[in-house]
This record gives C-alpha cells, structure tokens and sequence, in this order.
C-alpha cells in the first residue's frame, strides 16, 4: 500500500487480532507518539522497523538536523517505553538504514 501505515485507524485492531502471527510494520517514524508505541507493544506487534534515510535530501526530512534528531528520540522511546511495560518482544526495533 501507499503511505505511512502507523497513520491506518484500523491497525491496532488488525495487530490485535494477529497475536499469534509475525507482524512486521515499517515506518518513517514521524508519526509516532508514546501513545502509539504503547497499543504496538499492548496489540503485541513482533517487529518495528524504522526507515531512515539519514543526512540524504531524498528521503523524509530532507537531511534536515532537526528531523534526525527527531527520529533518533523516537527510537530512544521505543526502547525506554519496552523497559517500562516489562515487554519481551526483542525484534521490536530494528533501524534500516538508506545510504
């Protein structure tokens, strides 16, 4: 499909209904709140995979400082919200990144 998957209104319901089953979701990581890594790690989402393009003008962000920043933090969340809630799904984050 097209677009930023965290952005579907039905996938926490869709992960939900899955819990038995490898789920892997990719994202830019711009949308995405605490809020949002709490009901992936409650809907039992097995792997998060965050796309970077880093300090390249082609991809989100445009190598914009400020944006890597962002990104960098978000994945900082991720970690810190997986200690908090005792969660033991190891391939819950993984870092693809575009040279």
């Amino acid at each position: 499909g097209l677009g930023e998957t965290l952005e579907s209104p039905h996938m926490i319901n869709f992960l939900e209904k899955i819990k038995d089953k490898t789920s892997i979701i990719y994202t830019s990581g711009v949308p995405l709140t605490r809020g949002k890594i709490r009901d992936l790690i409650h809907a039992e989402l097995k792997i998060l995979t965050f796309s970077f393009d880093g300090k390249s003008p082609l991809g989100h962000g445009s190598g914009n400082p400020d944006y890597i920043r962002k990104f960098w933090g978000k994945v900082d969340w991720v970690s810190q919200l997986k200690k908090e809630m005792n969660s033991n799904i190891d391939n819950f984050t993984s870092i693809y990144y575009h040279k």
